[in-house]
């Protein structure tokens, strides 16, 4: 593999990748591998653990075809926004009473005296 760190789709070479696949696969599978591993590494370190788990969740799945594997990504992909759009339906309702007019008496002003 190309030295270098590899960013969020820059330095993406497909080509180099189709050719290394189409020559080694398990040679692409292992350089597939480490540079994920260095996405999961230079991302925030309070990212890392959820990503590692799921490049574990996705490298598990190694068998089927490409689009097979890719159909499981963009799935765990779909569940995570669900859980996401669950959580913000829910705080959306939690907040409601602080966001309606109806409850401009309950927040603060900058005429309001809290004292």
């Amino acid at each position: 593999m190309r030295s270098g760190k590899i960013g969020f789709m820059q330095d993406f070479d497909f080509d180099y990748w189709k050719n290394l696949a189409s020559a080694s696969p398990l040679e692409f599978e292992a350089q597939r591998r480490k540079a994920l591993q260095q996405v999961v590494d230079g991302a925030p370190s309070a990212h890392q653990p959820a990503l590692a788990a799921l490049l574990e969740t996705l490298c598990a799945r190694q068998q089927g075809t490409p689009l097979e594997r890719a159909i499981h990504a963009q799935t765990l992909m779909m569940e995570s926004v669900g859980y996401l759009s669950t959580a913000w339906v829910t705080l959306v309702e939690a907040t409601r009473p602080l966001t309606h007019p109806w409850a401009y008496h309950l927040r603060p002003g900058p005429n309001t005296n809290r004292s």
